[in-house]
């Protein structure tokens, strides 16, 4: 499994390392605005997303990516986590 989260406070990185680390110790998590993280969620089957939500809605910025890379979503399996 491999995690990736946007986190502007910080608590949704922490929220995807706590559960990956319990998931699978040697799982990482990678935030959305690195560079390569489209070719983490390529090599990857299942991923865990991670992202905080601002007034019950998701943030653009995730939005935006989820939507700009449609492709990468085929056949892959998901659980998201939603930080406060």
């Amino acid at each position: 499994m491999t995690g990736i989260y946007f986190s502007g406070t910080g608590n949704s990185k922490h929220a995807v390392e706590v559960f990956l680390h319990e998931y699978d110790k040697k799982a990482r998590a990678y935030p959305l605005e690195d560079a390569a993280v489209t070719k983490y969620i390529e090599a990857a089957e299942e991923l865990i997303f991670a992202y905080s939500v601002q007034y019950s809605n998701l943030p653009k910025m995730v939005a935006d990516f989820v939507d700009d890379h449609r492709n990468l979503w085929r056949s892959k399996r998901f659980t998201k986590l939603c930080a406060k």
